[in-house]
């Protein structure tokens, strides 16, 4: 039967191998938290875990930066993907407002859909990049390193 400490030891030896395994994709900095704060209530040490404070740093760091290249990828495609829809849906929404009769109504509802369409996927775009700054902050990594600028960032923001 396990004792608390064995617990503690085996929920911080799993904290680990999700860190370890999910650091190139996303911020693993609460499974890393979790794991210091085994080693700071004096319920073992980091070789007992199986690592070390540079791995941790290593680990967290990497998730950091993992998760803000795919939050980017992510606004880019939103902003690429919305001012593309928002160009279509024009195009079309135009092309019915004109070719049936065309009233004030319907020359109204076409722009309500197209605030809509820019205001939905602005604040996704906007949303993203928040995200990208506050991971680059915590991670203390440049915007060249996830290979963007803030110029970019800002462009995406609308």
């Amino acid at each position: 039967m396990l004792n608390d400490n064995d617990f503690y030891l085996k929920d911080a030896q799993y904290e680990l191998e999700i860190a370890r395994e999910r650091n190139d994709i996303i911020d693993v900095s609460d499974n890393v938290n979790n794991i210091r704060e085994f080693v700071r209530d004096g319920r073992g040490d980091f070789s007992d875990v199986g690592t070390t404070e540079s791995e941790l740093y290593y680990l967290e760091q990497n998730g950091y930066k993992s998760e803000a290249k795919t939050s980017l990828e992510i606004a880019r495609e939103t902003y690429g993907r919305s001012r593309f829809a928002l160009y279509v849906r024009s195009v079309r929404n135009v092309g019915w407002c004109f070719f049936t009769t065309p009233s004030v109504r319907n020359f109204k509802w076409l722009l309500s859909v197209l605030v809509r369409i820019n205001h939905d996927s602005q604040k996704s775009c906007i949303k993203y990049v928040k995200k990208i700054r506050e991971l680059a902050q915590k991670g203390r990594f440049s915007l060249d390193e996830i290979t963007t600028k803030e110029k970019e960032l800002k462009m995406i923001e609308g």
